[in-house]
């Protein structure tokens, strides 16, 4: 399950935003980090991802190319207030 990773593109990748019911092509820039939000539902290999707080459409091939998997660091016990 990919649902939840994040990946930090090394290349520009192609996300594709539907805006007035168009798929319309967004480049995303190198150095960017996407969060996958849906496992590949299709053929095509397309997955939903959240970047810069958009929510796009990726060619999952891209992202493995082109990404590098990132793990955010789990917040510390003294950063908890009681």
């Amino acid at each position: 399950m990919l649902t939840g990773k994040r990946f930090k593109l090394e290349e520009p990748g192609l996300g594709f935003d539907s805006i007035d019911d168009r798929w319309t092509p967004i480049l995303v820039p190198a150095g960017a980090t996407v969060k996958i939000i849906s496992d590949p539902t299709n053929s095509h290999g397309m997955v939903n991802v959240l970047w810069d707080g958009r929510e796009l459409a990726m060619f999952l091939f891209d992202i493995d190319l082109t990404g590098k998997e990132t793990v955010e660091p789990s917040p510390s016990p003294e950063s908890f207030r009681w």
